[in-house]
């Protein structure tokens, strides 16, 4: 006979249960707490109701206010919304609500931890994947962010194609891996190519033309920094080509094929919020080094390597350029409005037209020249 005091010996396989399914529901808490973001929205009164009207049809958490703006009466809403519907739901309201209107605005934040029931319940009972994940993609304004920042820092991203550039012909003369790939760890071309790609899906000529100067600029700088490098140590040292150049002086079309598939990987990265460091390192690889080969065999006059590098570095460019534009296809990345929609595509399939025109032209280059070794 046991005392009031003393507990009962628990049943170990109910204890199990009950743990295991304690652990399920902090990991959904964990889950949830990265998963809310903010969307703030300033309306004159007369669209009040549209708002609201799309708020409740997403079962959406709002704070309303009655504000006054520029001597106005106005609108202040507060949403909470999980991070798998705030793209549609932005398209939704943008689609609605007049922005070139002066006190219109919508404003996005991404919340870094929140503690509610109700939202529990809604992110379990909205769509989810086969595999039981919820679907989520980066709103556009957030990706566009992310890719605009390496247009307004220029300086900067030149300060690392130096760094990278100088660290990669160091890693190449010695013919030592680690140095080249510590060099890349500061991945100084993910921006520049994730920015083209990005707009020609979107139609923005202007921040376009201005990716393509950039990538052209970063490029030859990289390979005139090399150049210049490898000129002046000819004169102390005697270049070899090492294997690490000659394999970057090799050319053959299935290269292509991966560089399409690292231009697939850093599109996820961009679209999904994933750390994009890793994917950035891969594309930096297959870019930077062969840059600094053609800045190697033009400093050494040796055109014959500086010929087949510079193909090897075009043909990854291309390809990279085409996975990212394939992501953003297949995440259904485009512009909220219908007329910009209609002048992205138009843009889009005249740069498809031509990337695509261009990696075949390249491909059938390096075939001749492969012909040509073997006769």
């Amino acid at each position: 006979m046991k005392l009031p005091f003393e507990k009962q010996k628990p049943d170990t396989y109910n204890t199990d249960k009950d743990e295991q399914k304690e652990k399920k529901d902090q990991n959904k808490n964990e889950q949830l707490h990265t998963k809310i973001e903010k969307i703030e929205i300033t309306v004159y009164p007369n669209q009040r109701e549209d708002v609201e009207k799309i708020l409740h049809e997403f079962d959406i958490h709002y704070i309303k206010i009655a504000a006054e703006t520029y001597e106005t009466n106005c609108y202040h809403y507060t949403i909470f919304s999980p991070s798998y519907l705030t793209s549609e739901l932005m398209n939704k309201l943008s689609s609605m609500i007049d922005t070139k209107q002066r006190i219109h605005v919508i404003a996005q934040n991404k919340i870094e931890s929140s503690i509610s029931d109700y939202f529990m319940n809604l992110f379990q009972s909205y769509r989810k994947t086969d595999n039981g994940s919820i679907k989520h993609i980066e709103p556009i304004e957030r990706i566009i962010s992310k890719t605009d920042d390496f247009l307004a820092h220029k300086n900067d991203v030149y300060i690392m194609v130096l760094i990278a550039t100088i660290a990669s012909f160091v890693g190449l003369i010695q013919n030592e891996v680690a140095i080249i790939i510590g060099g890349m760890l500061i991945s100084p071309l993910i921006g520049p190519i994730s920015s083209f790609s990005l707009n020609s899906v979107l139609g923005r000529r202007k921040q376009l033309i201005d990716s393509i100067r950039f990538i052209a600029k970063t490029i030859i700088s990289a390979i005139l920094i090399a150049s210049a490098v490898s000129f002046i140590f000819s004169f102390f040292i005697t270049i070899e080509m090492t294997p690490e150049i000659s394999s970057r002086a090799q050319v053959n079309p299935l290269f292509i094929i991966f560089a399409i598939l690292l231009g697939i990987a850093g599109g996820l990265a961009l679209v999904t919020s994933f750390a994009e460091s890793m994917t950035g390192v891969a594309i930096a690889v297959a870019l930077v080094p062969p840059a600094a080969v053609v800045g190697i065999g033009l400093g050494t006059f040796s055109f014959e390597i500086a010929l087949f590098s510079f193909l090897n570095l075009l043909a990854n460019l291309l390809g990279i350029v085409i996975g990212f534009m394939v992501t953003f296809l297949i995440k259904k990345i485009s512009p909220r409005k219908y007329q910009e929609k209609k002048i992205a595509e138009n843009v889009l399939k005249k740069n498809i037209i031509l990337i695509i025109g261009l990696a075949l032209l390249v491909g059938l280059i390096e075939i001749f020249l492969i012909y040509l070794k073997i006769i």
